[in-house]
């Protein structure tokens, strides 16, 4: 029983044993293996967010129609004059390009048919500084162009701000005058960028000067069809 006794107590040593040197093993590959795994480990990944700005271009105020400021009679002659304004708003990049033109030419035509007024033609080239009233028996219709910023105007439209036209910086209201061309279209502005958060403004003034003794000028209501064309650049 003795020799039993000792031989079960080194079966337990031994068994003991081993279960420490396994417990040491594994404390060591943890101590060994813990630095390892606190090392950062990073991946890093890219992508676009993308959004398109259509390109627009509008008349945020359209123009008025315009009643010229008094009657004139043919034979005794006289002048009438008239202006609108309109604002035209884009966010192209190239910016837009502003043109008129008429639905007939001469551009005033007799409601009912048959009589017209010629249209303005000019004494300086391309356009008057001032719009010179029409002589006896005769009678023109021009028009003038100015924008809040000179710096899209067509140089026709340009002054010097004294008495010559396409020659200066200055856009003025009422001044440097010409007749319309028909269904051609006139460039009156042209930008190369986007217009302020307030929009380009533009106004047109429009003259019809009727010289005296000018029976042949039919008695009746007179019309000029403007179209205004806004197009991104």
């Amino acid at each position: 029983m003795r020799h039993a006794s000792a031989d079960f107590r080194r079966r337990v040593s031994y068994a003991v044993a081993r279960s420490l040197a396994a417990t040491l093993i594994v404390l060591l590959a943890f101590v060994w293996l813990e630095p390892q795994s606190l090392r950062a480990v990073t991946a890093t990944d890219s992508f676009l967010v993308t959004q398109t700005i259509s390109t627009e271009i509008a008349f945020s105020t359209t123009a008025a129609d315009v009643t010229m400021d008094n009657a004139i009679g043919s034979i005794t002659g006289g002048n009438s004059s008239g202006s609108t304004y309109f604002i035209v708003k884009s966010n192209n990049a190239s910016g837009f390009t502003l043109t008129a033109k008429a639905s007939t030419q001469p551009a005033m035509q007799r409601i009912g048919g048959g009589y017209s007024i010629p249209d303005y033609a000019t004494s300086t080239s391309p356009t008057d500084y001032n719009f010179a009233n029409a002589a006896t028996g005769n009678a023109h219709f021009g028009f003038s162009y100015a924008a809040s910023s000179s710096a899209g105007v067509h140089p026709d439209f340009l002054n010097d701000g004294a008495s010559s036209c396409a020659s200066g910086s200055t856009s003025t209201v009422g001044k440097c005058w010409r007749g319309f061309q028909g269904t051609t279209p006139i460039t009156l502005f042209s930008s190369s960028a986007p217009t302020p958060n307030s929009g380009a403004t533009s106004t047109m003034s429009f003259k019809v000067s009727v010289g005296a003794s000018n029976p042949q000028l039919a008695a009746g209501t007179y019309q000029a069809t403007i179209t205004l064309t806004a197009t991104t650049n």
